[in-house]
């Protein structure tokens, strides 16, 4: 009998009650074999895991390949993930975030395109799910590592993990771990830290995970100094990344870019919004803002703070959010 793990899934989980049943289900339902789920409680203050465990007893045949750590308090998703990582036992480590849910042979297709190509990473689409409608999303399909890292920054890819199956030698053998006490963009760095060491780039054309874009809009909302100084803190991080393998040079110009969209609502929101900080914020990354993926009022916003014509670029600011509003009005 085989009882080698190919594939971990790590699960963080913090007060998920309404959706972790379906979550698990899709997991526990995966047909691949000799998979294991690490589920990780960062301490919520629901029932979680309460219905983690009376899901768990409707699936027997998991038991063996469950694992669920408790945290003793609140570390945050990237410590989670850590301790998820830490304890995996797969050949593939993966992601998934416990209020998604997957296709049930997401698994099984990821990782025989894995081994049938000899795959660092192998990645996949996804689909946006809305309270009323779902967006499939198009990854761009690029298997060659500095292509697909340049997509990353400029945001014409996602950052996220839950779509990316990852050799585990590539976490062990180069030190790679979440940055911990930092929420946005964490998966970010970690792909793009996995991608610097990658071999083998595959990719799979379907949409086989289901991000849960119900839940969302506080975080979307709610922008805070602590958020940005997150995303500040995560662009230095990937800047040292790359001046440590020698390659910023390569994605100098992407670079850029991903610290405009940092900053950007230094800006356009109104609680933390700051334009002398904007300014004096990596001030090369000005130079590049009619080069960027962001839309054409974005740009001419933008380029009014860097011209100092702030009153103007405010004034526009509210006019498009004023827009905003009535189009999404009922």
């Amino acid at each position: 009998m085989n009882n080698k793990i190919k594939v971990s899934v790590i699960v963080p989980v913090y007060n998920v009650e309404k959706y972790i049943e379906k979550c698990v289900r899709s997991l526990f339902e995966q047909t691949l074999n000799d998979i294991e789920y690490i589920f990780v409680d960062d301490c919520g203050d629901d029932n979680s895991i309460e219905i983690l465990n009376n899901i768990l007893k409707e699936y027997p045949e998991r038991n063996e390949k469950v694992r669920i750590i408790h945290h003793e308090k609140n570390r945050g998703l990237p410590s989670a993930r850590a301790t998820g990582i830490r304890f995996s036992k797969g050949e593939y480590i993966i992601h998934c975030d416990s209020d998604d849910w997957v296709e049930t042979d997401m698994y099984e297709k990821l990782y025989n395109t894995a081994k049938k190509e000899n795959a660092d990473i192998v990645w996949c689409d996804f689909i946006d799910e809305f309270p009323n409608k779902f967006q499939y999303r198009k990854e761009e399909n690029a298997t060659n590592p500095e292509i697909l890292i340049k997509d990353l920054l400029r945001g014409k890819n996602h950052g996220a993990l839950w779509n990316k199956l990852a050799r585990k030698k590539l976490y062990t053998e180069n030190n790679i771990h979440p940055l911990e006490g930092i929420n946005i963009w964490e998966d970010l760095y970690l792909s793009i830290n996995l991608l610097l060491y990658a071999q083998r780039i595959s990719y799979v054309n379907q949409g086989l995970y289901h991000y849960n874009q119900q839940n969302n809009t506080s975080l979307l909302s709610s922008i805070s100094i602590k958020k940005i100084e997150d995303r500040i803190l995560i662009c230095n991080e990937i800047k040292r990344l790359l001046k440590g393998c020698n390659k910023y040079d390569i994605f100098e110009s992407e670079m850029k870019e991903r610290c405009l969209i940092a900053k950007i609502e230094l800006i356009t929101t109104k609680e933390v919004r700051s334009l002398n900080y904007w300014r004096k914020l990596w001030p090369e990354s000005n130079e590049i803002i009619f080069k960027t993926l962001f839309s054409f009022d974005n740009k001419i916003i933008q380029s009014l703070v860097k011209l100092k014509f702030d009153t103007i670029a405010i004034a526009l600011v509210c006019v498009k959010n004023i827009i905003k509003k009535l189009l999404h009005k009922d």
